[in-house]
This record gives C-alpha cells, sequence and structure tokens, in this order.
C-alpha cells in the first residue's frame, strides 16, 4: 500500500502535528507500508532552519519526505502563517501529482482547507481513497474568534470545507465533541473516526520528583506543579490565567507553569 501524506510540518519542524505525522508515517513504514511526505521547510518558532531549496528529497526510518522550499516567515501574526499556508499548498500542488499513484491521500486541516482541498483533487486525480484528518474545525473557530467574519468569505469556506468532510472517505477528528460537531454539521459525511493525539509511551513516562532534572533546573523542587505545556493562543482561554493565579496565590507550594 503507498499512503501519501500531505502535512505543512514535519520533522525537524517542532509542530506537535508534524511529530504526530511522524509518528504515524514512521509505524506505516515499519508494517510494510510504502510512505511518501509532502511537507515545508520548517517554519515553527524554535525550529531549526535549513537551507531554501526548492525541493529536497530525503529518506528517513522508510519514509519518503519531500520538503518544500516554501518561505518561513515566524508565527507573529495572522498574515505570517497564511503566507506560508497558501505558499506550501501551491507548492505541493505542483509536486505531489508527479508522485506514483498512492493507494490512499491523507491530508490534515493544517493549512486550514487549501490542505484539504489539495488531498481531495489529489485523491480525485490518482483514483486513491481521501483521508481527512481534522486537528481544528475550520472555518467555525477562526469566525468564533473574531478572525474571519461573517461574510462572503466565512460562507465560502464554510462551503468548501462542507465539501471535504462530504467527499473524504473517512474524516478524523480528535475527540468525541469534534466528532458530534462535525456530525452535526448541514454536510453528512460518509464515516467518521474519532482517534485522539497519542503520546509514545517508550519515550515520555513519568519521572520521580526527586530525580527529576527539569524540576531541579527551574527550582520547582518541593512543589506541587500543575503544568501545561503546548499552544498558547486565541483559542486557548490565556486570558483566565492571571485570574486563575490570583486566586490560588495562598496556597504557597503550588507553582503553575505555563
Amino acid at each position: 500500500m503507498h499512503v501519501l501524506l500531505l502535512t505543512s510540518h514535519y520533522p525537524p519542524d517542532v509542530a506537535a502535528t508534524g511529530q504526530l505525522v511522524a509518528e504515524m508515517a514512521e509505524d506505516l513504514a515499519e508494517k510494510g507500508a510504502r510512505v511518501t511526505v509532502i511537507t515545508a521547510r520548517p517554519n515553527y518558532a524554535g525550529a531549526p532552519r535549513m537551507p531554501a531549496r526548492l525541493l529536497e528529497t530525503r529518506y528517513e526510518r522508510g519514509v519518503e519526505v519531500k520538503v518544500l522550499g516554501v518561505p518561513a516567515l515566524g508565527r507573529r501574526g495572522v498574515w505570517s502563517r497564511l503566507v506560508p499556508f497558501g505558499g506550501y499548498a501551491a507548492a505541493a500542488a505542483a509536486v505531489a501529482p508527479l508522485v506514483e499513484r498512492p493507494d490512499v491521500v491523507y491530508a490534515l486541516s493544517t493549512p486550514p482547507i487549501l490542505g484539504g482541498l489539495l488531498g481531495l483533487s489529489l485523491a480525485r486525480l490518482k483514483r486513491a481513497r481521501f483521508v481527512y484528518h481534522l486537528q481544528d474545525v475550520y472555518p467555525e473557530i477562526a469566525v468564533a474568534l473574531g478572525v474571519l467574519g461573517e461574510g462572503p468569505v466565512s460562507r465560502a469556506a464554510a462551503r468548501a470545507e462542507g465539501l471535504l468532510r462530504s467527499q473524504a472517505d473517512v474524516v478524523v477528528t480528535i475527540g468525541e465533541d469534534m466528532r458530534r460537531h462535525v456530525e452535526r454539521g448541514p454536510v453528512r459525511p460518509r464515516r467518521v473516526e474519532v482517534i485522539p493525539n497519542w503520546t509514545d509511551t517508550a519515550r515520555v513516562q513519568p519521572v520521580e520528583p526527586e530525580r527529576n532534572a527539569f524540576r531541579a533546573r527551574h527550582g520547582l523542587e518541593g512543589a506541587f506543579v500543575v503544568g501545561y505545556s503546548g499552544n498558547l493562543g486565541r483559542a486557548h482561554g490565556a486570558e483566565m490565567l492571571p485570574a486563575l493565579a490570583e486566586r490560588l496565590a495562598d496556597l504557597e507550594d503550588l507553582k503553575l507553569l505555563i
């Protein structure tokens, strides 16, 4: 089986979706599948910089990775994210049709809508199955956060997203709430599967507090630590954190680690 994965993030990029796709790709290759990934140069803050080649192909753990030389603008605002997304979609649209026919085209919801439209078009062109993996629900989340107003653009985006969800052979969501939201939409998907984002428990394991180097390095010995590690942006309710910290200030052994 040949699986083509379309994702704008892939290691050495540090985005969580890239890590998940890489682990899935490597597991599929280990089980005997042929796996091709089309991705972009690292774009996340803190990710290593790569030479700006138009196209680079490398082989890692049985996976063929095609890296597109899309400009990396960081994450300083809406446009600094949208431009690389659009660049990735355009470059991938030129490269993907040249890939030998896949049996499955697997596209993430990043870049929003564009990645899915590319995946669906390619699946139809190559007569392959199409899997659409939702890490977020667009354009609903953009409208709810005020990034995208009610109007022609949001309506066009909603129609395009409805097309993707209805035409995919499988829509993958990361939780039951998202599954219910998708199934209640104006267009009913053919099939919805819930696959929660996972952790490699062979690599990520609990450590006794007294042997935890991170605690020692950050002065957290003896503290009860409530930690959050991941994106912190418009959708994550960050505005509640100062008020929360103030209400918990009398608990001297409690540390909020963000």
